[in-house]
Parts: structure tokens; C-alpha cells; sequence
């Protein structure tokens, strides 16, 4: 039995239901993105339902940006790598498909692509995430597939900053709540 499709907001607007992929371009339109960058993992990057997305995306006139360099428990590398996809794509939002490691990438693509500051600046500690220019925040629509950890919320993202010469990583958790307007889920 299929499941009703449904849209609600709360903080965040989120659409559910069979078949709500086929919804992305008009997803993107409505966070008025027009260049998204989809990232994903890579052990999802050539699934069906990542192609069908990318698809939907380039048959909409959207573009095909795509980042797929995300692995479990990402660190600093694959965030820079996705920014610098971002704006060599000349992105204007983002679109995160997959579990939470996917979907944290996604975010701090979009919180830091544009700013001044890089990601480190922004890691938990008093009031850190407040140097945040919150209008260089990209957009982001996140399309979980898996019922884990909150990923798809706007807050927080888990990514390991790698320790030069050390064997261990240290987690940042980048605290900043984006407006309504800027975040959806799929």
C-alpha cells in the first residue's frame, strides 16, 4: 500500500510520500534554485534513484553539479572538495541524497561555500556560529534515506577535522539554525 503524500512544516517545510523524487525540480524552484549541487555519497552515486535524480534534475534545465566524494565519518576534505564543485558549477543551492554523512556534507557545503570564514570557524563553542553571514547561506533540500540521527534537519553537521600528524580526528559540530525559507526536505 502505497503512503499518502503529504507536505508539513515544522521548523522546516517536509514533503513525504511514494514517489516525491519526481518532485525535486519543483522543490528546487521553490527554494529558487536554478544550479543546485547534488551531493551524495559514493557508495550511493550510481544507484538507480541517484541517477533518476540527476535525471530529473537535467531534463528540468537545473544543471548537473554533482558531488559524490563523501565517505562515512567525513572530514574537512570532503567538504573543501564540494565547495570547490560549488562554485566552479557557479551553484546557487544545494541538495543533499543519502544517510547523515551525505546529508552534514550537504550542509556545510551550503553554510560555508560563500562565506568569508572557513568551516573551522564556525565549530561548536560559545557563540561561534553567529559570524555566519546568513544571507551567503546557501539553500538546501535534503532527501534522507535512512531513519538514523536528525541529519536532514538544519542543525547540527558532524564533520571530523583531520589532526596533521595525529592519528585521531576531532568532531565539530557547526551550530547554526537556517531560516525556513533556506532549508526543505524531501
Amino acid at each position: 500500500m502505497a503512503l499518502p503524500s503529504s507536505n508539513w512544516h515544522y521548523p522546516t517545510r517536509m514533503w513525504f510520500g511514494d514517489g516525491r523524487l519526481q518532485d525535486l525540480p519543483r522543490a528546487c524552484k521553490s527554494a529558487r534554485m536554478s544550479r543546485p549541487l547534488l551531493v551524495t555519497d559514493r557508495g550511493l552515486a550510481e544507484l538507480d534513484f541517484v541517477a533518476r535524480a540527476r535525471s530529473l534534475l537535467s531534463e528540468a534545465g537545473l544543471g548537473e553539479a554533482f558531488h559524490s566524494d563523501v565517505e562515512g565519518n567525513p572530514t574537512g576534505r570532503h567538504v573543501e572538495a564540494g565547495v570547490t564543485t560549488y562554485l566552479a558549477g557557479d551553484c546557487d543551492g544545494v541538495i543533499g541524497l543519502g544517510g547523515g554523512s551525505a546529508l552534514d556534507v550537504a550542509k556545510s557545503i551550503a553554510l560555508v561555500a560563500r562565506q568569508s570564514l572557513s568551516l573551522w570557524d564556525f565549530e561548536d563553542g560559545s557563540d561561534k556560529w553567529t559570524q555566519a553571514d546568513r544571507a551567503a547561506i546557501a539553500p538546501i533540500i535534503a532527501i534522507p534515506t535512512t531513519a538514523a540521527r536528525p541529519s536532514s534537519e538544519p542543525v547540527p553537521a558532524v564533520v571530523g577535522m583531520a589532526m596533521i600528524g595525529a592519528m585521531a580526528a576531532r568532531s565539530a559540530w557547526v551550530h547554526l539554525s537556517l531560516p525556513s525559507s533556506k532549508s526543505q526536505r524531501l
